[in-house]
């Protein structure tokens, strides 16, 4: 047998390599709870930041919350709370008017999620590189 090498039985590898994994993947998983908890919270300020000002109370009403958790994920949900939600897509992309013609489009929604969906990629990509080490 060759140095630096063990032999052990088919059994005994896989629980050997089933406690690597575990390991591996609790580190990988609270790594990337984290940085998606980091990237909404950016992304919540991004859109206050550059959101139409108006009266103020939209820009205040933009929020995150976590919609689902368990050990294995998580999922945070970006969005605007109270009656102002329903303005979001009608600021976006613009709307209408009586008069037939259409008002401005204030696009604050669609940079922000680029830069978050940037963002969130890099940083778990630096999450799996730091486990794998």
């Amino acid at each position: 047998m060759a140095e630096g090498y063990i032999s052990c039985s088919p059994e005994e590898f896989c629980t050997a390599l089933g406690g690597f994994l575990e390991g591996f993947d609790s580190k990988i998983v609270a790594g990337v709870k984290t940085a998606t908890e980091k990237t909404v919270k950016g992304m919540v300020t991004q859109t206050r930041a550059s959101a139409p000002r108006r009266s103020g109370k939209y820009r205040l009403a933009i929020t995150s919350e976590i919609t689902h958790e368990s050990p294995t994920g998580i999922a945070v949900t970006w969005g605007v709370s109270g009656r102002k939600g329903n303005l979001s897509h009608l600021l976006e992309r613009g709307h209408a008017t009586r008069g037939g013609g259409r008002t401005r489009a204030f696009a604050f929604i669609a940079p922000a999620q680029e830069a978050a969906e940037e963002r969130l990629l890099d940083d778990i990509v630096k999450v799996v590189e730091d486990a794998s080490r």
